[in-house]
């Protein structure tokens, strides 16, 4: 009797479980919603108390995100990024595997690695300008070299912290060094080379908007130099809004990403 009391039980936990989950996420929303729209309350509130010159509401924001010059500059602006970031993406996470593979690689890159994650990445900005001119080009090597560097180091991490005993696992079944690196140290090397895709991301998006208002005043960046030039706080406030709601969406679609394809080692833990 108390074997099948048991084994009815089992089902009613399981479901008490993923109930008592789902709760928790709902709360968790709900905490997301509430101090969102009263922060959002709070800008509404000040911002009709006060002088434009320092602050406005967030409707008038809102609504100055609608402005078709600015979806255009958005899309000036996103050409350069998407032709940087896609690349410092591919090589990035391309070096550091390689590093991560090969002692040679590793001892002859690592260095260089090392001198671009502490360098002010704005001091290049003049470079690029004097080599590929106020171009398309000059901002794609702008964002490439603001990200490239968090993709490349934390896809070579990854790679070095592939458990040994795989390793000798795939020794021991015959697998061939590209079967080794494909089903074995990519794999394991995903959740920070994923890590790398978001730092990488975030670095991306200010080597975009600082190429843009230091120098070449194009784009986004362009756009909010003006703004601020005429004093237009709505317009410099919506410009706020749709960076923090670029980085949220890239942020947010970088880590689904990483949840589908890193599955198998939360499903292993």
């Amino acid at each position: 009797m108390t074997a099948a009391v048991r084994v009815a039980s089992g089902p009613d936990v399981v479901k008490g479980a993923i109930r008592a989950s789902r709760r928790r996420q709902r709360i968790r929303l709900l905490t997301r919603v509430l101090i969102l729209v009263s922060f959002l309350g709070i800008w509404e509130i000040v911002g009709r108390s006060t002088s434009r010159l320092f602050l406005v509401p967030f409707s008038e924001s809102l609504l100055a995100t609608f402005d078709p010059d600015l979806l255009r500059a958005w899309g000036t602006s996103l050409q350069a990024f998407v032709i940087g970031y896609g690349l410092a993406c591919i090589l990035g996470v391309a070096v550091g595997l390689l590093m991560g593979r090969f002692r040679l690689a590793e001892w002859s890159l690592n260095p260089y690695l090392t001198i671009l994650l502490t360098a002010p990445m704005v001091a290049l900005i003049p470079v690029f300008i004097i080599i590929f001119g106020f171009t398309l080009a000059a901002r794609a090597a702008i964002v490439f070299s603001f990200s490239f560097v968090y993709v490349a180091i934390n896809a070579f991490a990854g790679s070095k912290a592939v458990p040994r005993e795989l390793v000798e696992m795939s020794d021991s079944f015959g697998l061939t060094e590209w079967q080794r690196f494909r089903w074995i140290v990519v794999r394991s090397a995903a959740p920070l080379i994923m890590t790398g895709l978001r730092l990488g991301f975030g670095r991306a998006t200010i080597g975009m908007l600082l190429s843009e208002m230091l120098l070449l005043a194009v784009g986004i960046g362009g756009r909010l130099i003006e703004s601020s030039n005429r004093f237009d706080m709505a317009g410099v406030l919506g410009i706020v809004l749709m960076l923090l709601a670029f980085s949220w969406i890239g942020g947010s679609a970088i880590e689904a990403a990483d949840h589908r394809i890193n599955r198998w080692q939360r499903r292993r833990r």
